[in-house]
């Protein structure tokens, strides 16, 4: 456990304003969570604007920290994702928006879990030196199940063409009807935003 400390923690003294600071982020965090599932957790777009100019933060930012607090409170482990294929379901769902075409191709379903296809096509200028970072996520809103969902794989081609796919628990009914799929922009809390952004705000697929 030693060895864990000097990697997580901080040697120094922990400034008390800080703690009590801490303190009441996490109270908050927990408060949250314990909400039943009554509505949508997600803000909208013009309160997400408000938040941003108020309180000096990047929208981007204020997406992926609502969205991390929408995630269960104990992490899923990669176990979770078993099972036998149990059917493949065609969307062939299309979107331009700006320089980039979105395409939902299809949906792979397990006994346990869906895994949803997303091809990405940028007709913008790429050069050696560019190329895609998909800054990327998806939600799926509506239905009466929570349901999370994590980035699986993905890969690119220096055309500007890409693929990924997202790996959603527990399993997206047969019919969609009633559930919005959304890609949303992601933009890491503690890294520097990227040069390429795909999205400002979510856009709705399905």
């Amino acid at each position: 456990m030693s060895g864990w400390n000097l990697l997580m923690g901080s040697s120094e003294p922990y400034n008390e304003e800080i703690r009590e600071i801490d303190e009441q982020i996490f109270a908050l965090i927990h408060q949250r969570r314990s909400m039943p599932p009554k509505g949508s957790f997600m803000p909208s777009n013009e309160q997400v604007r408000i938040w941003a100019e108020k309180w000096d933060l990047s929208e981007l930012k204020i997406y992926e920290l609502v969205r991390a607090m929408n995630r269960p409170s104990k992490r899923r482990t990669y176990s979770d994702f078993s099972g036998e294929l149990r059917t493949v379901i065609p969307l062939m769902k299309q979107m331009d928006h700006g320089n980039f075409r979105f395409q939902l191709t299809h949906v792979m379903q397990y006994i346990n879990w869906s895994e949803l296809h997303l091809k990405v096509k940028y007709d913008g200028k790429l050069d050696d030196n560019v190329s895609l970072n998909l800054n990327l996520n998806l939600d799926i809103v509506g239905g009466e199940v929570g349901y999370t969902v994590r980035r699986g794989s993905g890969g690119q081609s220096p055309s500007g063409e890409a693929e990924m796919t997202f790996l959603i628990e527990p399993p997206l009914p047969d019919e969609l009807e009633g559930l919005d799929v959304l890609l949303v922009p992601f933009e890491s809390v503690f890294q520097r935003p990227v040069e390429l952004q795909v999205l400002e705000e979510p856009l709705k697929l399905i």
